[in-house]
């Protein structure tokens, strides 16, 4: 009778620990319909914010104040603290960002393969959402999601703190694939504003400077034609990456340089390469080149928060970036034939 009395004691606290546990899980709403309703959310958002962005990379953390205006489609971020002056502008006309320190800018048209349902739909189908606690973010509660890819592990993640009232992203953090932080995108404060001027989210003479323009292609073939060259793309892709677009990029330098850009997304990370003539020697260009010597060498370095991987293809040079594993940028990079 004691030996049962006492496991009476001991099981009785455990049980109502996992009912008290049960009960505060089943609060959460399900998670991937959350996640839908977020993309959903900041589709249709309309605010000016302050906010603060942390970027790490191997030896060195950034961090910088910032003002943001979000009009559904389009957003601006002004840079108010070191690199101070920096712009980023995205619409429905593609992205712009202007660099203060180097005096330059770089304008990309929106290719226009996928549209924003599509890159949602992609996005939910290649990421699954577990919603991990909740935190106050700018005085809001907020909903905080894990999202992390449905096929590989070790892979780039992404964890978002969610309004619970409206759905919009209050902070998003960037996850690498050892697991370290590589960003941290965090909401002061936010004001909704549904009346901003579309005119905040044009970009103005002051900022086209020293300007690397990417123009949308219609094809692999054009593209060819445009550099000289034949374009081909990778024989292998990565699980669940589609072409999101194609464009030349023509440096601002005045030495006639041009190379083609293949982007491709899974819904949030991005592959880019690049194909030119290898060779190219201009210090003043701002298109990336290495130089490769020998038929089949692959090398990779890390540029930023990207892997960047190297190879020579006959007289191409190809290069291929992205925030992914080091064995797949290598793996896409030895695929071209």
């Amino acid at each position: 009778m004691i030996f049962r009395s006492a496991l009476t004691l001991i099981f009785i606290p455990i049980l109502v620990w996992l009912g008290w546990l049960y009960t505060q899980n089943t609060q959460y709403p399900p998670a991937d319909k959350l996640f839908a309703d977020v993309l959903k959310a900041e589709q249709n958002s309309c605010y000016i914010a302050d906010a603060q962005l942390t970027l790490s990379s191997k030896n060195h953390t950034n961090k910088c104040a910032a003002k943001v205006y979000r009009l559904k489609h389009s957003s601006k971020i002004e840079y108010l603290t070191k690199p101070k002056g920096a712009v980023i502008i995205t619409n429905c006309q593609g992205a712009f960002s202007y660099d203060p320190l180097n005096n330059t800018s770089t304008h990309s048209e929106c290719c226009g393969l996928m549209n924003c349902s599509e890159l949602m739909q992609l996005l939910l189908s290649n990421y699954k959402a577990q919603i991990i606690g909740e935190a106050s973010i700018a005085k809001r509660a907020c909903w905080v999601l894990s999202i992390k890819s449905r096929h590989f592990k070790n892979y780039p993640s992404r964890v978002i703190w969610v309004d619970k009232q409206n759905h919009l992203i209050l902070r998003a953090q960037d996850i690498g694939c050892d697991g370290k932080m590589r960003s941290d995108f965090c909401i002061q404060n936010i004001e909704m504003q549904e009346d901003l001027p579309e005119s905040i989210f044009n970009e103005t003479q002051a900022y086209r400077v020293n300007c690397l323009r990417m123009e949308k292609c219609a094809n692999i073939n054009e593209a060819g034609r445009i550099i000289g060259l034949s374009v081909t793309e990778p024989g292998y892709i990565p699980k669940g990456y589609r072409l999101e677009g194609i464009r030349i990029c023509r440096c601002s330098c005045g030495c006639n340089f041009v190379t083609t850009q293949i982007r491709y997304t899974d819904g949030l990370q991005i592959i880019s390469i690049f194909q030119h003539r290898n060779g190219h020697q201009c210090k003043e260009c701002r298109i990336p080149t290495h130089n490769t010597r020998k038929e089949g060498d692959c090398s990779i370095n890390l540029l930023g928060n990207n892997l960047l991987a190297v190879c020579k293809r006959g007289d191409r040079q190809i290069l291929v970036m992205g925030n992914l594993p080091k064995n797949e940028i290598r793996k896409i990079a030895l695929s071209f034939k």
